[in-house]
């Protein structure tokens, strides 16, 4: 959620339950090497729908995308998964679509609990409000989260993506090491031989339907300097464009 064990996609360590809203804008939660803290940060939607490239790994076939609801908010109205070409699954707050290019079917399904196997892709939920998407030996779980207005959140349990996975979470997808340090008042982390500054705060880990508490270090303006380039960078046009 490693981002998996879910970055949210790890569990750090968690505190006591939330006394934020359920409306609190979600961060992504990047668990760190040998660390009670994670590092988090947030992307807001500059405009309605904006489509974000989350994971792309050539050699596991697997792009993962979302789309974020209306400006100024960082949660996720759809998100897209792309296997190796041969099947694609969208999720909404209403349910979810799987399309077999091997035998040319659809499904759509609300959101229930459910049972489906196909060759290596299985999806499955006890609850219906938790999604279990197996890709090979990749784990995902999909999650609504039911609000005012309804939003998806993302969960990476277990991922065998390779060394060369892009996208905005790809970069994490092997465990982070961070060192932190300090110049005057300011908290800073050195993120991939970047220095970073971060304040320390508690987020909601939307990674949960508990919706746990959990310590971060929370870097501004959009994950800079953790994140590889810029948000924008990562912007796509539709739910399931492979770069």
């Amino acid at each position: 959620m490693s981002l998996f064990s879910s970055c949210s996609l790890a569990r750090p360590t968690h505190t006591a339950r939330p006394t934020h809203t359920a409306d609190e804008n979600p961060r992504f939660v990047i668990p760190v090497k040998n660390k009670q803290r994670s590092v988090c940060f947030e992307i807001a939607a500059p405009s309605d729908g904006v489509i974000l490239q989350l994971v792309s790994d050539a050699d596991s076939g697997i792009t993962i995308n979302g789309e974020l609801g209306e400006a100024g908010k960082s949660a996720f109205q759809k998100i897209g998964i792309v296997y190796k070409d041969l099947y694609e699954i969208e999720f909404n707050t209403q349910g979810l679509s799987l399309v077999n290019k091997i035998d040319h079917s659809i499904q759509t399904l609300s959101w229930s609990p459910m049972s489906i196997v196909s060759d290596s892709l299985s999806l499955s939920s006890s609850n219906g409000r938790t999604t279990e998407v197996t890709l090979g030996s990749t784990v995902i779980e999909v999650l609504l989260h039911r609000s005012r207005q309804d939003f998806l959140w993302l969960k990476i349990k277990l991922n065998d993506f390779s060394a060369g996975s892009t996208g905005l979470l790809g970069r994490f997808s092997r465990q982070l090491s961070v060192k932190e340090g300090r110049i005057g008042s300011k908290v800073l982390i050195e993120v991939y031989g970047h220095d970073v500054t971060v304040t320390r705060d508690f987020t909601i880990d939307y990674g949960t339907l508990s919706k746990d508490r959990v310590s971060c270090w929370v870097v501004p303006d959009g994950g800079r300097g953790a994140i590889e380039g810029s948000y924008s960078d990562y912007v796509v046009q539709t739910l399931f464009q492979k770069p």
